[in-house]
């Protein structure tokens, strides 16, 4: 667990404008960022890191445990944490996530998408063909692939066991 101590920093905020803004400054990883967050809590340069961090890890935490919801957010704040200070992060971060989420998935470093994707069988039995389009920055590249006969058996067998490993656990 990352140590979010740096967090009561913004205790020193002069408004809550202010933590959003500082919020959007980690968020969005400008140049200046670490300064400006400085000179605006009057601390230092490691001090503006550090909150950036955990900032970052708390978005990191929302994103991949999928939360959208400040009751589900604010769990991840330890049981000794400002109350009021831990209640804040966890709105800004439930209004600002959709917008985050696109600024994060248009200029951050990410794995390609899948954009389209489009399957035939062959009608001799031989196989699969599969035609994918993906985007990876922002170049668009089409990729095709044979899958044989006795992988496409594999692949639906393992498939047919995935479903009745679920359905045990659904009854």
């Amino acid at each position: 667990m990352n140590d979010l101590s740096s967090l009561n920093l913004l205790l020193k905020a002069k408004s809550k404008d202010l933590v959003l803004k500082i919020c959007n400054e980690a968020v969005k990883r400008n140049n200046d960022s670490v300064s400006d967050i400085s000179a605006a809590l009057e601390c230092t340069d490691k001090n503006s890191t550090d909150l950036i961090r955990s900032i970052n890890f708390i978005l990191s935490k929302v994103l991949r445990e999928g939360f959208t919801d400040s009751s589900d957010i604010i769990k991840i704040f330890p049981d000794d944490f400002h109350k009021n200070l831990a209640g804040l992060i966890s709105k800004i971060f439930t209004e600002m996530l959709p917008s985050w989420k696109l600024y994060l998935s248009t200029n951050e470093v990410s794995l390609p998408k899948l954009t389209d994707f489009s399957w035939t069988v062959n009608s001799d039995s031989s196989g699969c063909n599969l035609d994918l389009e993906i985007q990876d920055n922002s170049q668009t590249k089409s990729i095709h692939a044979h899958i044989s006969r006795s992988a496409l058996i594999e692949l639906i067998n393992g498939l047919k066991m995935t479903k009745k490993s679920i359905d045990s656990f659904t009854g």
